[in-house]
């Protein structure tokens, strides 16, 4: 793009100024109004102008004042007069400049103001020219009058915004001798003071114009549009031929010094063209014939999916090989430049302006403190800005918005949620795998594969098969009220073939269905009746990724609650500092069971039951065997604990105190009856357990009674020591056939495969477990677990390396697994790896 020469105009007066000040003969006035003292041919008010800096001042001081200064001038057959005008007032009724000719027959006055923002032309007191918001408030300004013959043409140029306005007006029949110019200047308050000033005045004859017009400048406002900016007005009855790379331009005139040209067909970025223009006149006949040559290079405002955040480091410590700084990185997914100037990013609490950035047609850039740059190798594309949000480690929501605050794209991340597991202590940054699949969220995504932790600012397409991306299935099913229900499924919903509702065999009629996201809602006309069994068919769920789901399931309206029904699951009574309590209830019956008919109560210390409150103030129910966990702060539970997308967990204010030592629960129906209740204590936890602080006390078998201590034990510490709202890591114990199993069994480093997946089952409860490598000569090189507390089900991950960090060599390895359990069982399991680096 190139640059407009402001002064352009300017230096050619000045210039035809200092030619004409030796020709003094002709009758000219020029007046630069250098030296101290103003010359004698003005007269008027003189003590209220000064000379200053080689310009005429307004000097006085008098509110309310309205004065002037005027001189005589000589008439010419053309007359030109060009003056040069600093303003610097609000222009209203008692703020203005004139500016005024006199002749015998004639008088002409250019008034800057009278009322707001405007420019008027009158000729013999009556007004011909009116121009209406020509930003005549502070302002600098070229004043240009030419009369010839029956013509006046006036010319302005105000420098500062680059306003130009041209017009020619016939108003004479007889030829026009004007004889006195006055500058006349009103002013409200005394603060105008010296606040005006002028220069380079000439009042003579017409000063010809031999240079031919130049292209001041050539904007691109779009792929379409070419704008030329003309040093001096043009012949606008003669238009220019505009060729572009050979192909021919449609041309119009936007003003005399403003030329626009259109394209049938659109300019590339980063494409190489020329620009002929042939026949450009100005308005004395002088002509130019030039070529230009430029690089397009457009930048358009984003749209909803242009560019969207492709890694994240949420947590850079422990550092790896990444710079130890957050940051987030942006890939544009368009063919085009992208402004990204005016965008923002937020998390959760808080926003920051990107600034000034233009990202390039398919890169990507790095976004990170201004303070941060530095930390980042120079081949990577990095861009400052004063402050990025803050990272929560855990969990957030990162927003990129752009200058109208709508959406372009965002990241909702949970660090548990990422996988691998073992990379979920820090270090490593949050990559997004495949753009195409962009409306998986955060299921396509996962910590990042490259050796030093990440790859920021070089975005990659990862694509997997479309079943790593988590399975399209119904993950649960609520009842929102007798006449709705809402479907959640492990995919965003894209659309469906059939849905229908049936009861004992007989179809409903006029289903409502809405879809959001992974959520699909049921609306019926008609309530559903207590008791009665409902069967929900939905045929060909089509996920956004073009999966198909085809499934049936049976519902109902929730019947009464009756001793047995919901029991008194899983309880955390010690949480972590900072973290809050929970109780989960399971539903034991065969039954749909609302939670809402429910109320949870407190014993005294006469055992006299006090503090009945509603165990949800909403409709919530359960299905037969489902879980729910409520908490005065579900929100840390979900955030605290490794929480499946199936799983239930709902906020409760109903829950009692619980004491980390020992204490009571107990929830009854809506007539008062008891439903369950349990007595705990810490002695409950298992012999093993390191720090009862923030594990939970989980039911071993539903069905058994409630206050038998056996029944109870620690949930286990391969699940981060509780299982809110899902079935108990204990559940079932005797189900597990004993067994290891490694996936893959070829631990493939060249070829990408960095990890191998070890899983233990067995029937022992809770154990301490034990899981080594040993090489061909029988030597422990790694200790994967050494008496860590696990259930009876439990995974472990290794990627090659020794205890001492370093890689293993290619080899066959062994994976030895041994436990030990609170009642002295033991078991030992073992495995055979391959290692090939």
């Amino acid at each position: 793009m190139m640059k407009r020469h402001s002064d352009s105009l300017r230096m050619r007066m000045i210039s035809a100024l200092l030619f004409l000040s030796f020709n003094c003969a002709l009758g000219q006035v020029i007046d630069d109004f250098e030296g101290a003292v103003l010359h004698s041919k003005w007269h008027g008010d003189r003590d209220k102008f000064k000379l200053e800096n080689g310009t005429l001042i307004s000097n006085s001081s008098v509110a309310g004042d309205q004065f002037s200064i005027g001189r005589l001038i000589d008439s010419h057959d053309t007359l030109e007069f060009r003056f040069e005008c600093h303003l610097d007032f609000p222009t209203s009724s008692v703020n203005f400049l004139e500016l005024e000719f006199e002749g015998d027959r004639t008088s002409f006055s250019y008034k800057f103001g009278g009322t707001r923002d405007r420019i008027q032309v009158t000729v013999n007191d009556t007004l011909n020219i009116l121009i209406p918001e020509a930003n005549t408030e502070r302002s600098q300004w070229y004043v240009r009058l030419i009369l010839t013959d029956d013509k006046a043409s006036f010319h302005f140029n105000e420098t500062k915004k680059s306003w130009i306005f041209d017009s020619t007006l016939t108003l004479f029949t007889n030829p026009v001798s004007l004889s006195h110019f006055t500058i006349r200047i009103k002013q409200s308050t005394s603060s105008f003071f010296g606040k005006h000033s002028f220069d380079n005045l000439y009042i003579g004859p017409r000063i010809r114009d031999t240079v031919a017009p130049v292209i001041d400048s050539l904007i691109l406002p779009d792929h379409h549009t070419i704008r030329l900016v003309l040093s001096e007005p043009i012949d606008t009855f003669r238009t220019p031929i505009c060729t572009l790379s050979g192909s021919n331009l449609k041309v119009q005139f936007e003003s005399s010094t403003t030329l626009i040209a259109f394209t049938e067909e659109a300019m590339l970025d980063d494409r190489h063209y020329e620009l002929k223009v042939s026949g450009l006149h100005d308005i004395e006949n002088n002509k130019t014939d030039t070529i230009m040559n430029f690089v397009t290079r457009i930048p358009v405002h984003p749209r909803k999916g242009d560019v969207i955040i492709t890694e994240l480091l949420t947590d850079p410590d422990p550092r790896i090989s990444l710079p130890n700084t957050e940051y987030v990185e942006l890939t544009n997914l368009q063919k085009r430049y992208l402004d990204l100037g005016k965008c923002r990013i937020q998390d959760i609490g808080s926003s920051a302006d990107i600034g000034g950035l233009i990202l390039p047609p398919f890169g990507s850039v790095v976004l990170c403190d201004d303070d941060d740059i530095g930390l980042f190798p120079t081949e990577i594309p990095v861009h400052g800005m004063g402050r990025l949000p803050s990272l929560n480690n855990s969990s957030d929501r990162i927003r990129l918005v752009d200058q109208n605050d709508d959406l372009l794209d965002e990241v909702e991340y949970v660090r548990e949620a990422i996988s691998p597991e073992w990379k979920r202590d820090g270090g490593w940054s949050m990559v997004m795998l495949d753009s195409t699949k962009h409306c998986l969220g955060i299921r396509n995504w996962a910590y990042s594969a490259d050796p030093s932790g990440g790859d920021p600012g070089r975005f990659d397409h990862r694509s997997r098969e479309p079943s790593e991306y988590g399975m399209l299935k119904l993950v649960r099913l609520e009842m929102l009220s007798t006449r709705s229900l809402r479907l959640s499924f492990g995919s965003p919903i894209k659309d469906y073939q059939n849905c229908s509702i049936s009861e004992s065999g007989s179809v409903l009629d006029e289903l409502q269905i809405g879809i959001s996201q992974a959520i699909l809602k049921i609306s019926m006309l008609s309530e559903m009746r207590p008791g009665s069994v409902y069967t929900l068919e939905l045929i060909g769920i089509e996920d956004c990724i073009g999966r198909i789901l085809d499934t049936t399931v049976q519902f109902g309206i929730p019947s009464d609650i009756h001793p047995g029904d919901i029991v008194i699951n899983e309880i955390l009574f010690n949480p972590k500092t900072g973290g809050a309590d929970f109780v989960e209830l399971r539903n034991n019956s065969a039954e749909l069971k609302a939670i809402s008919q429910l109320f949870f109560f407190d014993v005294d210390s006469l055992g006299l039951r006090t503090h009945w409150q509603a165990a949800v103030p909403d409709f919530l129910s359960i299905a037969p065997g489902q879980c729910v966990a409520l908490s005065k702060d579900p929100e840390f539970i979900k955030i605290e604990y490794v929480i499946p997308t199936y799983a239930l967990i709902a906020r409760s204010e109903a829950i009692p105190s619980l004491p980390n030592d020992s204490g009571y629960v107990g929830i009854a129906n809506l007539g008062g009856q008891i439903i369950d209740e349990f007595r705990y204590s810490e002695d409950m936890h298992a012999l093993l357990l390191p720090d009862p602080k923030g594990c939970s006390l989980e039911r071993i078998d539903p069905f058994q009674a409630t206050n038998l201590q056996r029944n109870w034990t620690s949930a286990s510490s391969h699940i981060h020591y509780a299982t809110p709202g899902y079935e108990n890591s204990q559940f079932g114990v005797a189900s597990f056939k004993d067994e290891l199993t490694i996936a893959p069994k070829i631990l493939d480093i060249h070829h990408g495969i960095r990890s191998t997946q070890i899983n233990v089952k067995h029937h022992f409860g809770n154990v301490a477990m034990h899981v080594f490598v040993f090489d061909e000569h029988g030597i422990i090189i790694k200790r994967i677990a050494d008496g860590l507390l696990t259930g009876n089900e439990s995974s472990w991950y290794w990627d090659g390396s020794t205890d001492s960090g370093i890689l293993a060599p290619t080899g066959t390895y062994l994976i030895v697994a041994h436990c030990l359990s609170v009642n002295g069982d033991r078991g030992r399991w073992k495995g055979v790896i391959h290692l090939i680096r």
